[in-house]
């Protein structure tokens, strides 16, 4: 579950940054919030897929067994994902 979070995480913490750079304009007012929800946006999705991926060899290397094999496989395509996603933002 944590792969999976890692994966959308960016996707769904995009939505209250784009919110408040589209209805109501980033200012004085609501600066400090909107660094918050971008910072959040940007590392929180990427540390929960490292978490992912590293639980997952973790508890693949105890059992040997498949789901332990597909929360690592899916923490890295979550860290694969994240990345490409923030090159995409830096693009803009």
């Amino acid at each position: 579950m944590l792969g999976v979070g890692g994966v959308i995480g960016f996707t769904i913490l995009d939505i209250p940054v784009r919110q408040i750079g589209i209805y109501q304009g980033v200012g004085p007012s609501n600066q400090d919030t909107f660094n918050t929800l971008l910072s959040l946006r940007n590392q929180g999705p990427m540390a929960i897929s490292i978490l992912a991926a590293g639980l997952g060899a973790i508890a693949w290397r105890a059992t040997g067994r498949a789901p332990a094999a597909l929360a690592t496989l899916t923490g890295c395509v979550g860290i694969g994902v994240n990345l490409l996603t923030l090159l995409e933002q830096s693009a803009d």
